[in-house]
């Protein structure tokens, strides 16, 4: 069993999982909220309290399964991303390419794409392989494999060295250490976008609290990441100025947005009480996603140069009522050509806890899953 840990804006998600016969199974996991503010954008503001939610998600799922867990696997947001390509060949051995020489020539790569970045001080939080070739004939894997020579291309992410240092901070000051670290996006296109269907031009956008992430995948492979640090939080922040609330207080009015109530009860921050019609109140969400869905539709298309044939939307953030549609407006997609992704309907997770739905779930259990399966692995900490 291996513990992951998604550390996001508003929640800390902790998964306890193991591997399945079609991908992975969930055996048990825990969310807490940050007390206030502790992260804004994706970043972590205050290292203590992020570590008091990791601490209280720790402990209980250790509780509930009688387990102690040491090592952790993570992820880290897109604020500040950057990417670079790189690539290497070698002369393949008289023997069939095994793992061993295809981490190898990965890593060539990888360290191909690292010498052109020209801050040292970055950190490489993940890789995608964009191609394989033998003999300068791209095949699908390089296991197995005869010929004379093998060649590989990736696609790196980078993030500044303290946005890093600071994820590594708040994980040790929580009395474990980061075994597996990969990007939120990387990790959230691995679980919903297998490598079957990258042959499909698709965009996945994982709408936090704090950064809407985005992958484009086409061609057999991931080409291109992207964030925009806008996210749940923005619409959050628009109900607050409009009724005068606390930041907590338009969280909870906010998720009530889907509910059958005609309107919605709340106290100021004068203390005065408010009832609020769901229709003023959509009014006031809907210009927040209008300008949200526009940021990111302008993101899809600078990374993509087109539209693409599909969108996969996942995160807490885009479960607000609009998002979906006024994201496929923006793009000129069909309403079938997008679509907010739950986990409860992706076949490859089995949940045990029969307890885990929605799309807020998507990028916890892709880090559980890529961990899992050893996607993209870099260093151990």
């Amino acid at each position: 069993m291996i513990c992951s840990l998604d550390i996001g804006t508003r929640t800390v998600v902790g998964i306890i999982s193991e591997e399945s016969e079609n991908g992975i199974r969930v055996i048990d996991f825990e969310t807490v909220e940050h007390e206030e503010r502790a992260m804004l954008d994706g970043q972590i503001n205050d290292i203590p309290k992020v570590s008091k939610a990791i601490v209280k998600v720790k402990k209980a799922l250790e509780e509930r399964n009688n387990i102690e867990f040491k090592d952790v696997s993570t992820a880290i947001a897109g604020r500040f991303l950057k990417t670079i390509s790189g690539s290497a060949n070698d002369k393949i051995p008289p023997s069939k390419i095994d793992e061993k020489y295809v981490k190898s020539i990965e890593f060539g790569a990888l360290s191909d794409a690292i010498s052109k970045n020209k801050n040292e001080r970055d950190y490489c939080v993940g890789y995608t392989v964009l191609k394989y070739s033998i003999d300068g004939e791209e095949v699908r894997s390089l296991l197995g494999q005869l010929g004379e020579e093998a060649s590989v291309s990736v696609i790196a992410a980078f993030l500044p060295e303290r946005v890093v240092e600071a994820l590594f901070s708040v994980v040790d000051l929580s009395n474990l250490s980061v075994n597996y670290l990969t990007l939120e996006p990387m990790a959230a296109m691995n679980l919903v976008v297998p490598k079957d269907l990258r042959r499909i031009n698709i965009a996945l956008v994982d709408v936090g609290a704090g950064t809407s992430d985005i992958a484009i995948s086409d061609d057999g492979t991931i080409v291109a990441y992207g964030m925009i640090p806008m996210a749940g939080d923005e619409i959050t922040e628009k109900i607050c100025d409009e009724y005068l609330l606390s930041f907590s207080d338009g969280e909870n009015v906010k998720r009530k947005l889907g509910s059958d109530e005609k309107a919605l009860k709340a106290e100021n921050i004068l203390g005065i009480p408010l009832e609020i019609p769901i229709g003023e109140l959509l009014k006031i969400t809907d210009t927040a996603v209008n300008v949200i869905t526009d940021e990111i539709s302008k993101m899809i298309l600078d990374l993509n140069s087109k539209v693409p044939s599909a969108v996969m939307v996942v995160g807490g953030g885009a479960k607000v009522p609009h998002f979906v549609e006024m994201l496929a407006e923006k793009l000129s997609l069909p309403k079938n050509r997008l679509a907010l992704r739950n986990v409860e309907n992706i076949s490859n997770v089995e949940d045990m806890t029969k307890r885990m739905n929605g799309s807020e779930f998507i990028t916890p259990v892709g880090i559980a899953y890529s961990a899992r399966f050893n996607i993209g692995k870099l260093f151990k900490r």
